[in-house]
């Protein structure tokens, strides 16, 4: 069976089967969360606040990230998958193969049909999809649990999930494209744990289903089972003996086991990561510390963070009375969410420091579960009115404060080392080849430097590379006669070599007041539908390049705005017929510059737009909810203001 080369038809087979699978998934949960009961202000906020998140991490991902493979993209993704896949050799079984520890059917399923559908390989894009499911969970995760309370408290959950969803914590994961099966394990993890909460037969089916993708996207999908199985067992023993109550416990605890069963034997282990695990019960714990305390950059804060959650699992074992779905639902994802902790502290401890934050994203999680049992305290328990405010005020200070400072500088420090990435790269592809030698590890986008050269010296991978490294569409030439003021360089305007991609600029000429203009040769159509630019300017970008056939046939490259001398992309329709590139500078203090194009699919073109257009769209989405508040207000004063007197009245004997 598993002998089947894996062909277009079967690839967009398996996709749609996933897709619906999902869909399905996410609708069952969806309407259990309550999302589609809400009132439509309710909805509108929620929807508008979810957009506004998304296009923040999308705002993250086009300053910060980068095209550049790194690390598993180079072997796990480009060699193995679309390498094979585009010389036939790809076989079903790689599908669900190990990488390191894990099955990752998922993300190789996903990214293979992105891939076909998309024309090429865009990291970029990727990050941009996995930021999709990033949010959506935020979303889902929010509201189940908000439901779970009692629905009070909206303004604190709405606050607390959109800085979780809007701040890039696991910015690792965020900015590489490859990582999207930790987002595939957390989604369909936590579908999981909200249907087996709710113990019943459809429960019971969309737990079995969500459970073999999350066992299929990552080595750790087997946790979620694991931390349902003893509440649904404690839950049955509690539960009355008439009627079926304690029946269907049973069967979700069945389904736990047979999940870990399943899961058991999907495990592998690497012999190259047992120098990475704890060998000491000291090592275990010190990371175990940091694990509970992320994002927080203390080990102490674990305590604190968790102190909710542990004072309401106690409350709720010590009745021994049986579990309603609100309790089950939050003693599951507690536990899942430490042994998580327990997970990432064993297996990447690294002599007792903090592990990397791509292991950690789905342990913020734990931040809205001791929300939520902050309020079930509050609202059950007498839990102290002093506490309940202070724990959620020095929550927001220390989260919005260090942790998200610390997230910043993750983002720049990512961007930083993939500049030098980039340029180790560029230099290698130029003819330099020790260019990747004696350099930092973390400027080497591969820790194998003989893999890497391997890689950049294979015809296939070098097609395969993204823009700006896979080859030009065509190469700039400008009319003799019709080029005044700019020049074909091959350093850029920062300064930096740029020998594969030619740059047309005005940088280096003459500063006369004069019309500058460049006119390129005339192109044949290219055999692609999209084209990507990069184009640069200082003080300000102004102006349009057009590709033009004649003035009735044109098209205008719309220029972004204060690019302060750094490339910025944009794509373009490709013409049609024979064109020619028209680059006008009018100003005599400034400079532009141009190059490319490369071919490019839609939906490259479409992330590409909606990048460059991202500031209008936060400013709609916040004049959006601006709007609803002001409504709101309105209509609870204007109901305040019409809220009967009620007046008494004095008897006379």
């Amino acid at each position: 069976m598993f002998a089947i080369v894996v062909s277009t038809g079967l690839t967009v087979g398996l996709s749609v089967v996933l897709a619906l699978a999902a869909v399905v998934l996410l609708a069952w949960s969806f309407r259990k969360a309550g999302l589609f009961s809400l009132p439509r202000a309710a909805l509108l906020a929620v929807v508008t606040g979810s957009a506004l998140a998304l296009c923040f991490n999308w705002m993250v991902v086009d300053h910060f990230g980068s095209r550049m493979p790194i690390w598993d993209e180079w072997d796990g993704e480009a060699w193995h998958l679309y390498r094979a896949f585009l010389q036939g050799k790809l076989m079903l079984a790689d599908l669900f193969a190990a990488h390191n520890e894990h099955r990752i059917f998922t993300t190789r399923l996903s990214h293979l049909m992105l891939f076909i559908v998309n024309g090429h390989w865009d990291p970029k894009l990727l990050m941009g999809c996995g930021a999709c499911l990033h949010v959506l969970l935020m979303l889902l995760l929010g509201l189940v649990l908000w439901r779970a309370v009692g629905k009070v408290r909206p303004v604190a959950f709405s606050a607390l999930m959109f800085v979780i969803a809007a701040i890039p914590f696991g910015s690792f994961n965020l900015l590489s494209g490859f990582q999207t099966q930790f987002y595939f394990l957390r989604l369909f993890s936590v579908i999981l744990i909200i249907a087996l909460a709710e113990a019943s037969g459809t429960g019971i089916a969309v737990a079995a289903a969500a459970g073999v993708v999350a066992l299929l996207s990552l080595g750790s999908g087997i946790l979620a089972p694991m931390a349902c199985l003893p509440v649904l067992l404690l839950s049955g023993l509690f539960a009355g003996k008439e009627g079926n109550a304690r029946k269907v416990h049973w069967q979700a605890a069945a389904c736990c086991l047979l999940l870990i069963g399943v899961g058991v034997p999907l495990m592998t282990s690497v012999p190259a990561h047992e120098a990475l695990k704890a060998h000491s019960a000291g090592t275990f714990l010190s990371t175990f510390g940091f694990c509970t305390s992320w994002p927080f950059p203390v080990k102490w804060m674990g305590f604190f963070i968790w102190l909710p959650w542990l004072a309401d699992a106690c409350r709720t074992l010590v009745r021994r009375k049986a579990l309603a779905a609100p309790d089950r639902l939050v003693l599951m994802l507690g536990i899942w969410v430490l042994l998580q902790c327990a997970a990432v502290a064993y297996s990447r401890s690294r002599d007792g420091i903090a592990p990397d934050s791509r292991y950690l994203d789905a342990i913020i999680l734990g931040l809205p579960v001791n929300l939520a049992s902050l309020t079930r305290l509050s609202l059950t328990s007498g839990w102290p009115r002093v506490l309940d405010m202070g724990w959620v005020a020095a929550l927001f200070a220390t989260l919005c404060v260090p942790a998200t400072g610390k997230a910043w500088e993750e983002c720049a420090k990512r961007a930083r080392n993939s500049a030098f990435q980039s340029e180790c790269v560029h230099r290698f592809l130029a003819g330099d080849k020790l260019a990747l030698h004696d350099q930092y590890p973390d400027h080497v986008p591969y820790p194998d430097i003989g893999g890497l050269e391997m890689y950049l010296s294979d015809p296939d991978m070098l097609a395969l590379l993204p823009p700006p490294w896979s080859p030009v569409a065509l190469t700039l030439e400008g009319q003799p006669d019709r080029v005044r003021g700019f020049a074909i360089s091959q350093v850029d305007p920062m300064g930096k070599p740029s020998p594969r991609m030619p740059v047309v600029t005005n940088l280096d000429a003459s500063h006369e007041k004069v019309r500058r203009q460049w006119r390129s040769v005339t192109y044949d159509a290219p055999d692609s539908h999209w084209l990507l630019w990069e184009v640069s300017g200082y003080p300000n970008l102004r102006g349009d390049i057009e590709l033009s056939r004649s003035k009735s046939q044109q098209i205008k490259i719309s220029l972004p705005m204060n690019s302060g001398g750094e490339w910025r992309q944009v794509a373009t329709r490709a013409p049609r017929w024979p064109w020619r590139i028209d680059l006008t500078q009018n100003s005599g203090d400034q400079w532009i510059a141009l190059r490319g194009p490369w071919k490019i699919g839609g939906g490259t073109a479409l992330f590409v737009w909606i990048c460059l257009h991202l500031e209008g769209i936060i400013s709609g989405c916040i004049l959006i909810l601006l709007f609803q508040a002001m409504w709101m207000l309105d209509k609870t004063t204007l109901l305040r203001g019409n809220k009967p007197v009620e007046t008494g009245s004095i008897s006379t004997p």
